[in-house]
């Protein structure tokens, strides 16, 4: 595989990463955070395109903090709605995966060649 290959699987990878880190950690603006002081960089360094790289953060920042089961936004709406928080994450996950499979495939067919 090329280096510009992997470009474009880099921007997918990060997206996908950002989500994962996002689920487990609760919080979108600390996701972003720490995925444009370290993914960022590596990104534009091997050649990705910086509006789609930063996008791939973004999303998948979003992605997790809507799913994550100790996310400020979750707790509250399951309390607000008097539910639990498990149900909430089980009714919410079927929208966002199916936003999240496009932007996937998107990040990874565009990110690349900045």
């Amino acid at each position: 595989m090329t280096v510009e290959t992997w470009t474009y699987i880099f921007v997918g990878i990060t997206f996908a990463l950002a989500a994962t880190f996002a689920s487990a950690v609760g919080t979108g603006y600390g996701t972003t955070v720490a995925f444009s002081t370290l993914m960022f960089p590596a990104g534009l360094i091997m050649g990705a395109d910086p509006v789609w790289l930063f996008a791939a953060i973004l999303s998948g920042a979003a992605f997790g903090d809507n799913l994550a089961p100790v996310s400020d936004t979750t707790v509250v709406s399951a309390t607000t709605q008097e539910t639990d928080i498990p149900g909430v994450v089980r009714s919410r996950f079927k929208y966002a995966i199916l936003a999240a499979v496009p932007a996937l495939v998107l990040f990874t067919l565009s990110g690349g060649g900045g």
